[in-house]
């Protein structure tokens, strides 16, 4: 199956989601949570995994916000998938951690369904207290990013699109039209069109590229720069 293929089934899974990935992401942003109180976030979330038939342990790796989900074959390179839902005292989601959560869940969710065709395992990771307490470094000492190979974070940005060159780069409120293509956009944090499905589908297809380029098999983390400076 060529890269391309997977790449286009991807996409149209994300394109079924995309109400599902909008409603998620606005009920976030309603209800805003602090660091590690993120009770109705997690939940949304977890329940969404299990809706998709994709079993999730609830309360993991000792944190009752915390989730995580596996699929895929083994032998392949294991990649982490990440959301991220807590937000800022007093300001809410000023982060965009709805969006960030929902573009993970939608990666995620979208490359489960190719089956038997996916080239490797992921590991989808609900990952509180970003904003405070070192959420990630608390799971990881629990064994969460364990055997995984990369484990990839959206974040906002002002940055262009290169399907050949770029890794990960983020740009949620690009159409999906417009994100298929090489293309530039300002972040707006109020634009009405800030959507998930976009950024799902760029961590998605960055996840198939890290699989076909044949990763070595040691565990990176790569942050928004590293991965925008990421050649394959």
């Amino acid at each position: 199956m060529s890269l391309d293929a997977l790449k286009k089934d991807v996409a149209a899974a994300i394109d079924g989601m995309r109400a599902e990935l909008l409603e998620l992401s606005h009920a976030i942003h309603q209800e805003p949570e602090l660091a590690l109180q993120e009770f109705k976030s997690a939940a949304k979330l977890e329940d969404a995994v299990a809706r998709h038939d994709i079993p999730v342990q609830r309360g993991a790796f000792g944190l009752e916000t915390a989730y995580a989900a596996e699929f895929g074959k083994a032998g392949g390179p294991t990649i982490a998938i990440l959301s991220e839902y807590d937000a800022l005292p007093g300001i809410g989601h000023a982060c965009g951690h709805n969006i960030i959560a929902t573009s993970g869940l939608g990666a995620a969710m979208a490359l489960s369904k190719l089956g038997a065709r996916l080239p490797g395992r992921v590991r989808y990771l609900g990952t509180p207290a970003e904003e405070r307490f070192g959420g990630k470094e608390i799971i990881a000492r629990e064994g969460a990013f364990d055997g995984a190979d990369a484990a990839p974070v959206s974040a906002d940005a002002l940055s262009e699109v290169d399907w050949d060159a770029a890794v990960f780069t983020f740009v949620p409120t690009l159409s999906l039209n417009l994100m298929r293509t090489n293309c530039a956009a300002l972040w707006s944090a109020m634009a009405e069109d800030v959507m998930p499905p976009p950024a799902a589908l760029l961590s998605a297809s960055g996840t198939i590229r890290v699989w076909r380029s044949g990763l070595s098999p040691q565990f990176k983390t790569i942050s928004s720069l590293e991965a925008r400076a990421l050649q394959l």
